[in-house]
Formats: structure tokens, C-alpha cells, sequence
């Protein structure tokens, strides 16, 4: 090999070696940029997350619910609505069976024969082996018109929009007791109709494992899990027929 063809290969090792460094440095300040935006993003929503206790009243209003973060990212709760609703948690309860519950649900009149039929249906899928979380919530009707259609076409709200959640699991609704009696009961079960102007006072009943304590507890509400934006601390709930 003579000194020219060294001197190429040299160049050539210095070009593959200088490609490396700068594709390894725009890397870096990539991930670092990467980096930073989720630390900004998280400080953002931080600074709109919100706490609330049993009693508290949230107010949920569409249009401030979907404003961009000062960086301009989304964090929204997806209400499906568009005006504004309040809701507050006025009592939280937790049961050791299902007797219990049912004998504290207010609504003696929702026990229509085909509601009882699709309750008792929803309820067979849990056993002895899960304690249960009843919820009583006022909802308050400001001037919101639901986007929601419910599965059998009617423009109803959905309940399940308030989330429990269980040792950082969100668990299901066993029982609702603001479904409408008509339509098809069975599949419309987490659906409630609230004209504007309106209030109405609810309960919601989750499924939990039979060892649940207190402290294992949260709600929060929005669609998809963001647990932190409307917080729901729910550490005074009350234990029937326990410590």
C-alpha cells in the first residue's frame, strides 16, 4: 500500500468517524430536547391538576377543559359534552357484600322488573370474593348538551365518565341507579338524562376486591386514564361493617 492509498483510507476513517460524532451528538440534543418537553409538559399539568374532597363541587366546563397548555399540548379529560356541569362526591361508602349495598340504594322505584333482570344479570358476574364502593353524587346541569349518544341512539350523559379506581386499577360499575327506564335498559345501564337547568342526585356502584382498604382509593373523572386533572381524594369514605 503505498503513502497516497494510506492517506485515503485515513480520510475515509476520519469521515466515518466524524459521521458517527455528529450523528451521536444530534441524538443527544434530540433525546435532550425530547427530555425537556416532557418536563415542561409535565410541570404544565401539574399547575391544572386539582384535588377535590367528598363534598367539594368540581365544575366541568367543556371549553376550559379543552385549552391547550402554554407550551401547546392537550390535556383534556374528553368531556362529552360541550357546556358545563358540576359534580360533587357527597358520600363514599365501602361495603363488605352485596346485601348491604342493595338494602342502601335509594331509588326503591329502579327496581323495575327488567332493570331488576339486567342488574342481577350485571351483578352474577361478581362473587364472594368482592366488597363494593357506592358513590352518591349530585349532578348539576348548568348548560351542558351531551355529543354522547347512548348505545340505543338516545343523546344521553354517561356515567362512567367518573372512574374508581382500586389499587391503580380502574374497576367496573356493577349498578347505576340514574338509567332512564325506557329504551333498552340493558345496554343503555350506565346512561342518565339531565335537561339544562337540572339537578339530580345519584348512586354508583363499583366492584372491588374483598380486601380494600381507604387508602386504596381514588376517583377522578375524564375519559381514557388521567387520573390527576379532576382528582378525587377519597379518603373519607366511610366503612360499613368494619373498621
Amino acid at each position: 500500500m503505498n503513502r497516497k492509498e494510506k492517506r485515503l483510507i485515513i480520510a475515509l476513517i476520519s469521515v466515518v468517524l466524524l459521521g458517527g460524532a455528529c450523528y451521536a451528538g444530534v441524538k443527544l440534543y434530540q433525546d435532550y430536547k425530547i427530555q425537556k418537553a416532557e418536563e415542561i409538559l409535565k410541570v404544565e399539568q401539574k399547575q391544572v391538576d386539582q384535588t377535590f374532597c367528598i363534598g367539594d363541587t368540581i365544575v366541568l366546563d367543556s371549553e376550559e377543559d379543552e385549552k391547550p397548555l402554554p407550551s401547546g399540548g392537550s390535556y383534556d379529560a374528553s368531556l362529552d359534552w360541550e357546556g358545563r356541569m358540576d359534580l360533587a362526591v357527597d358520600r363514599a361508602r365501602l361495603y363488605p357484600d352485596l346485601d348491604s349495598v342493595l338494602a342502601d340504594l335509594n331509588r326503591e322505584e329502579i327496581w323495575t322488573i327488567d332493570f331488576e333482570r339486567t342488574a342481577r344479570r350485571r351483578m352474577d358476574q361478581f362473587d364472594e370474593h368482592y366488597a363494593y364502593v357506592m358513590l352518591d353524587i349530585t349532578v348539576d346541569n348548568k348548560s351542558a348538551t351531551s355529543h354522547y349518544l347512548s348505545q340505543t341512539g338516545y343523546p344521553w350523559f354517561n356515567i362512567s365518565l367518573l372512574s374508581l379506581n382500586c389499587k391503580g386499577h380502574d374497576v367496573e360499575i356493577v349498578c347505576f341507579d340514574g338509567m332512564p327506564l325506557e329504551g333498552d335498559i340493558s345496554r343503555d345501564m350506565y346512561c342518565f338524562n339531565l335537561e339544562k337547568g337540572s339537578s339530580a342526585t345519584y348512586q354508583v356502584v363499583y366492584g372491588v376486591s374483598q380486601n380494600t382498604k381507604p387508602k386504596d382509593l381514588f376517583a377522578y373523572i375524564g375519559a381514557g386514564y388521567i387520573p390527576n386533572k379532576y382528582h378525587i381524594d377519597l379518603s373519607g369514605i366511610e366503612v360499613i361493617g368494619g373498621e
